[in-house]
């Protein structure tokens, strides 16, 4: 299961890279990140569909760009979809 992070960060957020960092650590090698920079300062809602629009993964993961994950954030999301698929 390839999952998608989307980062909303339109308003550039001095804590994107710390953002960005955590879900590499957290990420598989076939999952993607997607951090949506433009247009600047365009709203949440229209920057998480537009990483979604470029998505390929399975799973849609979205995680603000204030947000560090912890390291088994992503394998306990796709543990929870392999047990229960539906």
């Amino acid at each position: 299961m390839k999952l998608s992070a989307i980062v909303p960060a339109t308003n550039a957020p001095p804590t994107l890279a710390r953002c960005v960092a955590a879900i590499d650590r957290a990420r598989d090698a076939s999952d993607e990140v997607i951090v949506v920079t433009e247009p600047a300062l365009a709203p949440q809602a229209l920057a998480r569909n537009d990483g979604a629009k470029r998505a390929c993964g399975d799973v849609l993961v979205f995680v603000d760009a204030d947000v560090e994950v912890h390291d088994d954030a992503l394998g306990r999301l796709r543990a929870a979809f392999a047990a229960d698929p539906g």
